[in-house]
């Protein structure tokens, strides 16, 4: 049976009355299979970076990204409870194509040269660390040039997920901003979903999903 067919099977179709987060596993866990290569990169306290390295096995490679070690000693922490490894960066995301495949990337369709297989997911849950230091968020500048490396890297028929959040000033900038940059791909090459709950306040988080052609 592949992952996929044991997705829907074990009806992980349920997206309503759970946590943003969990919708975006739900809705990420189709794309992922046993071997795969994963990145997230904003890591936190490690709860994606662990929904990847579950989805991918033993078999895939993970890698997570945080500007905070405090973040860092979470996840590593996390996953070694969990049984798990990651490889990860004390570094801005912003640094995404250089660490992944050794050279920055410059546009956004087609496949960079490097011996690393491409990512099939791509994750972001972009503001602060929960319970840490408001000031140290995503900067929607770093964001920007990131995505668009990540797009670069992204497998073809991955999927990239943005969660942003307008609920503070900078986070405000961003979620705006990211809006606009992903309204600009192009649909021949991208597809872009967004959910948001229509019926809560405009500041809730938003859920980006950006799906890589494979005409790309």
């Amino acid at each position: 049976m592949s992952d996929r067919q044991a997705f829907w099977e074990n009806k992980m179709t349920d997206i309503f009355d759970v946590t943003i987060t969990r919708r975006c596993h739900i809705l990420l866990a189709a794309y992922l299979s046993r071997g795969d290569t994963a990145v997230d990169c904003t890591c936190g306290k490690g709860n994606d970076t662990l929904f990847l390295c579950r989805s991918v096995g033993k078999e895939g490679k993970v890698y997570a990204f945080d500007i905070q070690e405090k973040a860092i000693v979470h996840t590593r922490e996390l996953l070694e409870k969990e049984g798990w490894e990651a490889e990860l960066f004390l570094s801005s995301h912003v640094h995404l194509a250089d660490l992944i495949s050794g050279r920055p990337a410059p546009g956004l369709c087609g496949e960079p040269a490097r011996e690393r297989p491409a990512p099939s997911v791509i994750m972001y849950n972009l503001g602060y660390l929960p319970g840490g230091d408001h000031r140290l968020s995503t900067r929607t500048e770093d964001t920007l040039s990131s995505v668009s490396q990540a797009l670069k890297l992204l497998k073809k028929g991955g999927v990239l997920s943005l969660v942003a959040y307008p609920g503070h000033e900078e986070g405000r900038k961003e979620a705006g901003a990211v809006h606009d940059f992903l309204a600009g791909l192009s649909p021949k090459d991208y597809e872009v979903l967004s959910l948001a709950q229509t019926n809560r306040s405009a500041l809730a988080p938003v859920l980006y999903l950006v799906h890589k052609r494979q005409t790309c």
